[in-house]
């Protein structure tokens, strides 16, 4: 059975638990972002929200995968991970009050 959380980084597509909240979007890893669909005469201030105002839903959804597997890995006999999962957690949850902070910072500006 193929455990749809096993995949490369080179490009994938999330699948999450059946109890997840579903989110769907494919990106690339590398170092072109495929879906940056910002118009090229989009002044910067605006791409900039669209882009932060992006990578903060993105983080968001991964919290709450993070969240959910932590659960799951205390439930399965899965301790250690469960706490590391917890970091994990916690430090992206940190990533979101940061992008939370610059996107608020961008639409003073912008």
């Amino acid at each position: 059975m193929h455990d749809p959380h096993d995949h490369d980084h080179s490009h994938h597509d999330h699948h999450h638990h059946e109890h997840a909240p579903h989110h769907h979007h494919e990106h690339d890893h590398g170092h072109g972002h495929p879906h940056d669909d910002t118009p090229a005469a989009m002044p910067f201030a605006a791409k900039l929200v669209k882009r932060l105002e992006h990578w903060h839903r993105h983080n968001e959804d991964h919290l709450g995968d993070y969240q959910q597997w932590v659960a799951q890995a205390d439930r399965q006999g899965h301790p250690r991970v469960a706490a590391h999962l917890r970091e994990v957690a916690e430090l992206t949850r940190q990533i979101s009050e940061r992008l939370a902070q610059a996107l608020a910072a961008a639409r003073e500006n912008g």
